[in-house]
């Protein structure tokens, strides 16, 4: 699986219908998931992100653990 095919504005849209609770979407977010979970992306891991700018994560994380809970039911 290539994370470049969820590059703005696809992984986006994919986060809308999801939201909006189409069972596509969620099939396909899952299959993120499990690579994810798989360690197919151990490597994106690695980068460093650059040191010139502000990063912001909070909202991310909350964003992914509710997917977490719709998928796996992860509390």
């Amino acid at each position: 699986m290539n994370l470049e095919t969820y590059s703005y504005p696809k992984g986006l849209h994919l986060l809308e219908s999801w939201q909006a609770g189409s069972k596509e979407a969620k099939a396909e977010i899952k299959s993120v998931f499990d690579a994810a979970i798989s360690g197919s992306f151990d490597g994106n891991f690695s980068v460093l992100a650059p040191t010139n700018e502000v990063h912001a994560t909070a909202s991310v994380h909350m964003l992914a653990l509710a997917i977490l809970n719709d998928l796996y039911g992860v509390t």
